[in-house]
Parts: C-alpha cells; structure tokens; sequence
C-alpha cells in the first residue's frame, strides 16, 4: 500500500517551536533504510552525514530530528548521532516494542517530558533520547562504542563545524523486519554566540505625544540576500524611554503585507529610560500588564487592549497578541520570505507622554529551506 505524509520545511514548522528558539537548522532528507541480516543490519547509508560550516562559537544545545521513521519491530533498531569532535549520543534504542510504526517524526530533545514507550507504540513527538537495553547495542565499524549517557549535553562546549554521522543499526537479525527514514534526519543546534540571522536599524525613533506616532513613521529595516524562509522572528526595541509605557502600541508589517501588534498597554505607569527588551513567541513570560519592563529581557507579544490605532494604509484592527487577540509572530511570518522592507509602527494614545527608541530596533531571524516533501511508504 502507498500512503503520503506531507509536511512544509521538512518539519521545520511542525518542530522547530519545539527547539531551542535561535537554533540552526541543518538538513539532509535522504532515506535512509535499514535492513534485518544475521546478525545486524546497518542502514544505507552507515551513516548517513550533515556537514555543518559557518557556525561560531561552541556548543550550548543540540537536538536531531528523525524523519518518516518506519520499522515493523521498532525495539530492534538504534540510532545514534555522532558529531565532529567524536563526541555521541545514542538518541534511541530498543524502545516502541514489536508494534509497526508506518510514519513517525521525533525530535530527540534532552528538554523533552518523556521518552518513547519500551512497549510502544512509536508516535510522532518530542522526546528524551532513552536506551532501554545496554546489552544489545552493537554498532559495526566505523561507528564508535555507544557512549554510557544518552543525554544531548555531551555535545556541550564542542566545535559545531564538521560531518555530524546518524548511524541506524538493526541489531536483531531474527525476522524480516526492515524500514527506513523515509525524511532524513536534521540537526538545530545553538552556540554560545550566536544562532539567529539579525538586521538591525539604528536609526532613533521619536514617540510623539497624544495619538502622536513614531518619527520616522514608519522606522524601516531592509533585508536582503536571505536565501530562505522564516522559521521564527522576534524584534528587539533597543534603548525604550517612556514616562508612561502604557500610553504604547507597536506594530510590525512584513515585506509580504503581513502585520502584527505585538505589543500594546503594557508596562503600566511605571518610567523606563533606555529599557531595551526583546519580543519572542518562545519567551518564558509575557509582557507584563501592569509591572516595570525589565532591561535586557524577553518576554512573549502580549496586546491588553484591542483595535489600536496606527498611521498607516491599511484600517485596524491588525491582528493583534494575547489577549487582546490569538496571533503571534509564528502565524504571521512563519513560511514567509525574509526579503525586503519590514516597517514599525508606534503609538502613544495618552497624553503628555512623549518618548523614544533610543538605539532603533532589530529583527532577529531563524531561517531555513521551507519546501514541500512526500513521504512513500510502500
């Protein structure tokens, strides 16, 4: 039987909220079978690589993705990922039982809440890398031993630049049991530097008073030679002085006439000079309601108060943050083409309460290939 699974930037998308928010991704999509000779049964290829270049810095997380995983008993196959420095991991081993997986996509993440079921069955998620048992883990030449923790941070503090090696073994030759990774595998790794793409405008940004808007309205940020899509963005308001940070909304337009109000009414009475803090749908808080911002800071877009008003083309209400609205930057920008001019808007509904952007403000970008894959499992 043939049966399709399709799914944008190799699950990117689907995934890569579940990764560190300022990962890399690194790809490479090619199946991968595995067959079931006595007494183990290496994968096509042993192994298969990703080269990764360009990165700087060392090492703070790294997470794999499997794709397109099937297998008709699941608890014979290991896999293990191995990085430049020799450094390894063995992400999955004897786990899911005897019950066929016909398609699964997992991302192996140390922060994830459980590992995939001894007994099965195997269903696309997020994990904890896990070995059930020690005692079979065989892996042929030239994989190295498996090493003694499954845990990602034995990467911590390496070099990220160089092959990156997924060997998949089937370690039991007892039955006809074969499958594949029908999608590859992926790498998002973070460094200590840096893992986003950033465009910045210095440029001040004036908040004019009562209903007043922001001078240059709007501030403008171009990009250019980004060859791929938007994974996520997040905005970083640099240097934010206000009286009264309550009276502010702040809109964001994308190239593709995409927008967002990604904060407004929020900070309360409470005066802030040169706050600089960063919007980002992975923040661990959202921005408060009625709290002092907190310099160097990220918080989520938070929006208290519907249908702000901005100089521009278009008519609000824009699609706004929680909760004033359900939007976020993911489901404005995700999928969308980087390329070209991205514009702020700001307001101050109050009055006698002008203000400043001090030092501009950045987007800050995850970009990777977002293309349309199939996945045949014959």
């Amino acid at each position: 039987m043939r049966r399709s699974l399709r799914l944008a930037g190799p699950l990117a998308v689907a995934l890569a909220a579940a990764a560190p928010a300022r990962a890399q991704v690194f790809s490479n999509l090619s199946p991968i079978p595995v067959s079931d000779p006595t007494p183990v049964g290496a994968a096509d290829p042993y192994p298969s690589t990703i080269t990764v270049s360009g990165m700087t810095g060392t090492i703070t997380d790294v997470d794999v993705s499997v794709l397109g995983w099937r297998h008709t008993f699941p608890d014979d196959v290991d896999i293990m990922i191995v990085g430049p420095t020799g450094a390894a991991t063995l992400l999955v081993s004897d786990v899911g039982g005897g019950t066929d997986i016909t398609s699964a996509n997992l991302l192996l993440d140390d922060e994830a809440g459980s590992t995939i079921p001894d007994g099965g069955p195997v269903v696309s998620g997020v994990f904890r890398p896990s070995n059930v048992d020690t005692s079979s883990d065989g892996f042929l030449p030239p994989a190295p031993a498996p090493p003694a923790s499954v845990s990602l941070t034995n990467f911590d503090g390496t070099n990220p630049n160089g092959t990156w090696s997924l060997y998949v073994i089937d370690d039991t030759g007892s039955g006809p049991d074969v499958g594949w990774l029908a999608g590859g595998f992926q790498l998002f790794i973070t460094t200590t530097t840096t893992g986003s793409t950033q465009f910045s405008s210095p440029t001040l940004v004036r908040i004019h008073d009562r209903w007043g808007f922001g001078n240059p309205n709007p501030s403008t940020i171009t990009v250019s030679g980004a060859q791929n899509t938007i994974v996520s963005v997040a905005v970083v308001l640099r240097g934010v002085t206000h009286p009264n940070p309550d009276d502010l909304e702040f809109l964001l337009v994308g190239p593709t006439g995409a927008a967002f109000s990604f904060a407004s009414d929020a900070g309360g009475i409470n005066p802030i000079t040169n706050v600089t803090f960063t919007l980002d749908d992975d923040a661990p808080i959202a921005l408060p309601d009625s709290a002092a911002l907190v310099n160097n800071t990220s918080y989520r877009p938070t929006n208290y108060v519907a249908a702000d008003t901005f100089r521009t083309p278009g008519l609000p209400p824009y699609p706004e943050a929680a909760p004033a609205g359900a939007f976020t930057f993911a489901t404005q920008f995700t999928g969308t083409n980087p390329n070209g001019t991205w514009s702020l808007y700001v307001s101050d509904d109050q009055n006698n309460n002008p203000g400043s952007i001090t030092g501009g403000w950045s987007l800050d970008f995850v970009l990777t290939p977002v293309e349309l894959m199939e996945f045949r499992v014959e």
